[in-house]
Parts: C-alpha cells; structure tokens; sequence
C-alpha cells in the first residue's frame, strides 16, 4: 500500500514535484507514519513500473508522474503476510 499512497501523495501536490515537497505533503498527511522516510525507495519502485520519472540531475530529485491512470497495488496482495504463511497441507 505504501507505492499506492506515495503515487497518490505525488498527484496530490500537482503530479510532479522535488523529493522533498513530497516528503513534506506525506509528513503532513501521515503524521504517525514512516512513509516519508523511505518515500524515495517506493519512488524508485514505481519507476521500475514506469508510473513516475526521476531526474536524478537535480538536488533534491524532480519527479513526475508518467502513468496518470496507474491503478497501484490491489489491497489483497499489499496487505498479505510476509513471508506468507504456508498453507495447510492435508
């Protein structure tokens, strides 16, 4: 869920943006969580994905988002156990 709510954040502040207004915007919006630490990490993520660019030239990093229809992350599979737990044999 973490990528769903970074991807989110991002379009919240105009679908581009520096590293640091959106580490900003999610500190304000998550004020009890994490996920402004490691909001680069779960960038880079998405960018594998083709969903955001990075312009690693710049100080801080200028991101933007590229894939204005990605749906993100199923629920299902975002919150699952990790490692799964294994399944029952009978």
């Amino acid at each position: 869920m973490s990528q769903n709510k970074v991807y989110q954040g991002l379009k919240e502040i105009g679908g581009e943006g520096t590293t640091t207004e959106l580490r900003d915007h999610l500190s304000e919006k998550f004020p009890d969580s994490t996920l402004a630490d490691y909001a680069v990490n779960r960038l880079r993520q998405l960018e594998e994905k083709g969903v955001v660019k990075i312009d690693d030239s710049s100080t801080p990093y200028r991101v933007v988002v590229i894939d204005d229809n990605w749906d993100g992350i199923k629920e299902t599979l975002a919150e699952r156990d990790f490692p799964p737990e294994p399944e029952d044999e009978e």
